[in-house]
């Protein structure tokens, strides 16, 4: 499913590569925001840097996974954070900072910094657990 034109997420583009501005991301208004959250695709191994390219210029600081790595025996994402040392996405350096288990999801805390500059931001990512495929949670 390809994003719609006006819905799409853009990247800054990236001279001399053309479709760099590309990623399959679609806006989504909030309740009180225009634009106010950003749904995607689980990124694919050769999309990750677009991914942490696009977290990091659209200032994203909470990342919710409602899929597993795999479920019913098929890959659905590939693990596109690291999950004990510091890995590192195009220009952005994603370090681990604390993992917390909860009963239905898994909080992650990374320190993300942008290797030309030096700037770090902290971005949390929720990865829930107790969410079937095609299915809603058990407990609410």
């Amino acid at each position: 499913i390809l994003p719609y034109e006006n819905t799409r997420v853009c990247l800054s583009p990236v001279r001399g590569v053309e479709g760099s501005d590309y990623i399959n991301a679609s806006y989504i208004d909030g309740y009180r925001f225009k634009n106010g959250y950003i749904a995607t695709q689980g990124p694919l191994t050769e999309t990750m840097d677009d991914f942490w390219r696009m977290v990091w210029e659209h200032n994203v600081t909470i990342i919710v996974m409602l899929t597993k790595l795999k479920e019913m025996g098929r890959e659905k994402c590939v693990q596109y954070w690291p999950s004990d040392r510091s890995t590192r996405y195009g220009y952005f350096i994603v370090d681990p900072v604390g993992a917390y288990n909860m009963p239905q999801y898994l909080l992650s805390e990374f320190k993300v910094t942008d290797s030309r500059d030096g700037q770090s931001r902290t971005v949390r990512h929720f990865l829930y657990t107790e969410w079937p495929e095609q299915g809603v949670p058990k407990i609410g």
